[in-house]
């Protein structure tokens, strides 16, 4: 776990923010997704850990402190965070996440005007009465953008900032209509499966997460998506960031659905780490989405049963 944080530590660049290899300017998405990262496992802007990479000693609660500054560096007179333009919603959303995490964690009171309007900006773009969309040009709502917005009001709420009611039914609204009202439970990206359709691996776990940070009920019965969800680890690292999150959420840590799941994880992980070179503690990307990106989200599913565990209040 280390050599992942200490790859994207060399990843950050001298302005503060991440970029793909190759890519002409920062981008505040994978920006919100490595501090992410970095804030799962505890790391704040204060934090004082000191750690050896490469004969050299790595601060990490520096590097969260200068992601975070140019998060902030970002942040509109209207609250938002990024231009506007393709998937700028979600990139907000990730970035507000990122900054509430970091304010929840560091309680320093420079982040709080920030974290605030980002997340009031947030609810004020949602659909009304459904989710949200990836930007605001969609022509529908996107269930994983949703579950990415859920994430940052969940975090906001723990920041002590208000999350009003017909937010959440909004959120259980939206996911309703992208849920099959009987089993399978199969869960849509942008609408309902059809019957006897296949159901996204990213869009069900992202549904099935939402559904329990939103309505804290195990007795939800389209959370019985469950069972689809863990017949097979998804291909994409987002996939698998949600996945782990929905299952530990639901049946941590002691379920035989968790278990399996973990083993499976640890052991797909391990296999594809670089374990040697300059790409040392990364993985390979995943097109069309980077190296840097594919490593957060992988060191996020690895940090997730600590993160999501106590959901339902059970801890390992």
């Amino acid at each position: 776990m280390l050599a992942a944080f200490c790859w994207l530590a060399r990843q950050q660049g001298e302005d503060g923010a991440w970029r793909e290899a190759g890519a002409p300017k920062s981008d505040v998405l994978l920006t919100g997704v490595a501090l992410y990262a970095f804030l799962l496992a505890g790391y704040s802007p204060v934090s004082l850990s000191r750690v050896p990479d490469e004969g050299d000693v790595l601060l990490i609660g520096r590097v969260v402190q200068r992601g975070v500054v140019w998060l902030m560096a970002q942040q509109n007179a209207d609250g938002s965070i990024g231009e506007a333009g393709p998937r700028s919603v979600l990139a907000h959303a990730v970035a507000t996440l990122a900054l509430c995490e970091a304010y929840g964690l560091s309680w320093h009171f420079l982040l709080k005007e920030p974290a605030k309007r980002a997340f009031e900006w947030l609810m004020a773009v949602q659909t009304p009465k459904r989710g949200w969309r990836e930007s605001p040009d969609d022509r529908d709502d996107d269930t994983p953008t949703t579950a990415w917005c859920a994430l940052a009001l969940r975090s906001g709420s723990l920041a002590g900032f208000l999350v009003p009611k017909r937010c959440r039914d909004g959120i259980m609204a939206w996911l309703a209509e992208v849920t099959e009202p009987a089993e399978p439970w199969h869960v849509g990206r942008h609408r309902r499966p059809a019957r006897g359709e296949r159901s996204d691996a990213l869009a069900t776990g992202a549904g099935i997460l939402t559904r329990v940070i939103t309505n804290m009920s195990k007795q939800d019965p389209a959370l019985g998506a469950i069972t689809f969800l863990a017949k097979e680890l998804p291909a994409d690292a987002g996939g698998r960031f949600f996945g782990t999150a929905a299952i530990t959420s639901y049946d941590g840590p002691n379920g035989a659905l968790f278990k399996r799941w973990i083993a499976a994880l640890d052991a797909a992980l391990l296999a594809h780490q670089a374990a040697a070179g300059p790409e040392r503690g990364s993985w390979p990307a995943e097109a069309p989405v980077g190296r840097a990106s594919v490593t957060a989200l992988n060191v996020m599913s690895l940090l997730a049963p600590r993160q999501f565990i106590s959901v339902f209040g059970t801890r390992n």
